[in-house]
Order: C-alpha cells, then sequence, then structure tokens
C-alpha cells in the first residue's frame, strides 16, 4: 500500500496537469476506503471572480451592512488506488 503523502502527491500532480495553475490549491480532506483499496483526496482551490457577499444586520445590536468579495472556492475529490498509486477517477465534491 502507498503512504498517504505519495497518494496526495499523484492526486495533485494529476489535478494540476489536467487543470493547470490553480489559484490557493490545498488539500481539504484525505481518507482511506473502507475497503482500503483506494485514497480519497479532496482538493480546495479558487476559481474565477471575486463574488459580493452581504453580512446580514443583526436587529439586537445594529451595525452598518457589511459588503465584501469573496474567491469562488471549488472542490475536487481525486480517487487515488491504494496499491498501485495511479489516479482513478476526479470529480466534483459539492460541499
Amino acid at each position: 500500500m502507498i503512504d498517504v503523502k505519495v497518494a496526495v502527491k499523484n492526486a495533485k500532480e494529476y489535478l494540476q496537469d489536467v487543470s493547470g495553475h490553480l489559484d490557493y490549491l490545498l488539500v481539504e480532506e484525505v481518507e482511506l476506503d473502507e475497503k482500503e483499496e483506494n485514497w480519497l483526496i479532496t482538493f480546495g482551490f479558487n476559481f474565477g471572480e471575486e463574488v459580493e457577499t452581504t453580512q446580514e444586520q443583526n436587529t439586537l445590536f445594529p451595525h452598518p451592512t457589511i459588503t465584501k468579495k469573496s474567491p469562488v472556492r471549488l472542490y475536487k475529490l481525486i480517487r487515488v488506488n491504494a496499491e498501485s498509486g495511479k489516479v482513478e477517477a476526479m470529480r466534483i465534491r459539492n460541499v
């Protein structure tokens, strides 16, 4: 069985290979599936333009409405074979 660090390295290389440069690419989750056949690795990254978000006013303690720009964060789940270390699948991970 390959080490988790090798699985993450392989998954990251694969993701960057097929997607190009990704801003703020981070490992978000790593787990070995129940059958211990695959590593499931979730990466998060910023994508596209920032969107404006507005914080609602608190009625007990009024304060000005706060508007800020936040990046759009996307997540990809990569499945890596725990024996061979090969990437077997990539899919969108909804959060």
